[in-house]
């Protein structure tokens, strides 16, 4: 499947908790996938799939970028940002599945856990037509199809995630636009610290993230704007920004506690770099979501 890369650094918002996942492994029902432009990447600690029942738009992984149509599937190894969105005006639907390795219920081993963390770490991700990757494609509409609840069929489902996981990680050892998961080098730290951390004002001094790395305060900011193009302030308030977009479009919080929440003491601040961001008030935003 071909790709570009993506020349925006997007933020990363990590949202906890809004995927509920049930002995390893939750299969959604038809989702409809938005045509918003997309403000920021997220992940997620387990792996996740989908087939694209209908429909068109792009996916962004990581720092490619991959049209999608009709039939194409989408493959995300664990902790990779992505996100994905409809064209304009498209009606686009999928499949979502999302896969736990330490909760499968083949993983009563230790040393299987530990093989399938693994290759969930360093797996293929990207979007691609069935016939690219045959066997993997095969277990997932056998996975999305499996009807069979009862504890016979939920080991035979968690034997099918199993093997979706190790294909994952077979064709990622052999694939070469596959995410090299130590791309972010020594920064790698830091921004794991962020994503987990940014609410909170007194953790996100850069003195204290760059002893996390290991680097002098100079040193660090100076590889931080090198490697991101923006400063590490800049960075941490683009990922409580592209969190306080999230709580505007999905929850009914008041603006003050919005701002508050995502790690603004300053809702004034917050609003003005909310409209210089984004070229709308976050009120404007919400109007606008709601209209939809």
């Amino acid at each position: 499947m071909k790709y570009e890369l993506r020349k925006q650094n997007f933020p990363i918002c990590y949202q906890k908790g809004y995927i509920e996942i049930k002995n390893g492994i939750s299969v959604g029902s038809n989702a409809v996938l938005c045509d918003e432009p997309i403000y920021a990447l997220h992940y997620h600690q387990c792996v996740e799939l989908g087939v694209c029942i209908e429909g068109s738009g792009e996916s962004h992984i990581e720092d490619h970028v991959y049209r999608f149509k009709k039939g194409d599937i989408s493959c995300v190894s664990t902790n990779v940002p992505h996100l994905s969105r409809s064209d304009e005006n498209v009606k686009s639907v999928w499949i979502w599945v999302f896969i736990n390795p330490f909760d499968l219920s083949v993983c009563d081993s230790a040393k299987l856990a530990d093989i399938l963390q693994k290759a969930a770490s360093k797996g293929y991700c990207g979007i691609f037509e069935e016939g690219e990757h045959p066997l993997l494609a095969k277990l997932l509409y056998e996975l999305v199809g499996h009807g069979n609840n009862d504890e016979q069929g939920a080991f035979e489902k968690s034997l099918i995630a199993a093997r979706i996981i190790l294909e994952m990680g077979r064709i990622g050892d052999i694939d070469n636009i596959s995410r090299s998961r130590d791309r972010l080098g020594k920064l790698e730290p830091a921004i794991m610290y962020i994503r987990e951390n940014y609410t909170d004002p007194a953790k996100m001094k850069g003195t204290d993230i760059a002893e996390i790395c290991g680097l002098s305060t100079s040193h660090f900011r100076c590889l931080f704007k090198k490697h991101f193009g923006i400063t590490l302030p800049q960075y941490i308030n683009k990922t409580r920004l592209s969190s306080a977009v999230y709580l505007l479009r999905n929850t009914q919080k008041s603006i003050t506690d919005i701002a508050l929440d995502t790690g603004f003491c300053d809702v004034s601040y917050f609003n003005r770099l909310f409209l210089r961001e984004f070229g709308m008030t976050p009120g404007a935003m919400r109007k606008g979501y709601d209209a939809r």
